[in-house]
């Protein structure tokens, strides 16, 4: 581009001095006396001509820096299209990796919190009293553990409230007895 710009530049600064040559021309036309005058007006024909040439080889130089210009306006653009598609490309790809470990974490998360929403469930009941539902321990992790003594609870606040219960029932069979004696 800068070989091109300069070939310009050079053929205006010719341009110029060509255009000077037919100021000098005309100035010395219009000085001149009729006998002389024919041979400027033939030297002006010419220096005209060559300036027509050189407007044409300017035009021309102006010309191939424009397309030079627009070849590289061209290229930059393509090569933008390019870029933009594969990141679209990429940015598609990364939406749906993105969709797929979140279905992979959904999918984990429910399976690792199913325990839990079990031992959520048994403990709703022993608080309303029910103690007979048993909770199946499947792993020996925290869970299971976790499973394991809150059966042992169960089981246990289920043999405390039958005891309370049949000692419940002796005392009120004891107060009928002593009731009966003080009545006899």
């Amino acid at each position: 581009l800068e070989g091109l710009l300069a070939r310009v530049g050079a053929l205006y600064d010719e341009y110029a001095r060509a255009g000077e040559r037919v100021r000098v021309v005309v100035d010395a036309l219009d000085k001149a006396d009729p006998a002389s005058r024919d041979g400027l007006t033939l030297q002006l024909d010419a220096s005209a001509r060559g300036l027509k040439r050189m407007e044409k080889a300017i035009g021309a130089a102006i010309n191939d820096f424009t397309a030079e210009v627009e070849g590289r306006i061209d290229l930059r653009v393509r090569e933008a299209a390019a870029a933009e598609r594969r990141s679209t490309r990429l940015i598609l790809v990364l939406a749906l990796l993105a969709v797929i470990v979140g279905a992979f974490v959904t999918l984990v998360s429910l399976r690792v919190l199913k325990p839990i929403r079990g031992l959520t469930e048994a403990a709703k009941e022993v608080g309303a009293g029910r103690f007979e539902k048993e909770i199946v321990a499947a792993s020996d992790d925290e869970l299971g553990v976790l499973a394991r003594e809150f059966n042992a609870m169960a089981r246990n606040l289920a043999e405390r409230d039958r005891l309370l219960a049949e000692k419940g029932a002796e005392v009120v069979r004891s107060e009928r007895l002593a009731a009966v004696g003080r009545l006899a």
